[in-house]
């Protein structure tokens, strides 16, 4: 079962837009899923938030933010190590 926080019917202000709209999920609970639970690919964010369980029209989003969130987190390790050796 869906948790009632990654609905886009919930009244937000930090709602966005569904991303997942046959299983009205915002892409916004869909970053956080990803951030807090560091998901690697569709099937883990499937099994988190239920996106992209339905007509699978949403996996090219949902990779484009995993990418994302790991391009970023590379950017700031990267960035972490060479402060640390300054």
């Amino acid at each position: 079962m869906i948790a009632s926080r990654f609905t886009s019917d919930q009244p937000s202000a930090q709602n966005s837009r569904p991303l997942c709209h046959c299983l009205r999920v915002s892409e916004t609970a869909v970053r956080e899923c990803v951030a807090d639970g560091e998901l690697a690919c569709v099937r883990d964010v499937t099994k988190a938030c239920g996106a992209g369980g339905g007509c699978m029209a949403c996996h090219r989003h949902l990779k484009r933010i995993i990418a994302e969130h790991h391009a970023a987190r590379t950017a700031n390790a990267a960035q972490g190590a060479e402060l640390a050796t300054l």
